[in-house]
């Protein structure tokens, strides 16, 4: 895939996770949100945690709740937060990237460039990426 302009449905996508962040935003706890639609057509949204801890990042929060709950994998993914008190789309860091693409090699993301809003896949948000194979001689 290439990068491309994002359709009209990817964008209602961006507005249900700036609306999730609008509803559950609480700093310094949560900060950042983010929708992910399925290959069904599934949408769901989730919030990161912050904890002296630990930090679980909205898109990691949003895989879990796939993995345990949903039989489709991650077709599309987007976060937001507030930049300077405006609710802004952020690119997800590398770390959900790899782990994103380790369990589905497909997934897109919404990206946020100087061109606007576009829509890329695996190979141009971590080109050269790691594939995670099974271990194992067979």
């Amino acid at each position: 895939m290439s990068i491309k302009v994002i359709s009209e449905d990817d964008k209602k996508l961006v507005k249900v996770a700036l609306e999730r962040l609008d509803n559950s935003f609480d700093e310094p706890l949560q900060s950042v949100a983010c929708a992910a639609r399925t290959k069904n057509g599934d949408i769901i949204t989730a919030m990161n945690f912050k904890h002296y801890a630990f930090v679980t990042c909205a898109e990691m929060a949003a895989l879990a709740i796939v993995q345990n709950e949903y039989d489709s994998p991650i077709e599309l993914i987007t976060s937001v937060r507030y930049i300077h008190g405006v609710p802004e789309v952020i690119n997800a860091c590398g770390r959900c990237r790899q782990v994103l693409i380790d369990h589905w090699p497909d997934v897109n993301f919404v990206l946020k460039t100087d061109d606007g809003l576009r829509k890329a896949g695996a190979q141009e948000v971590l080109p050269y990426t790691y594939i995670h194979y099974p271990g194992g001689k067979k």
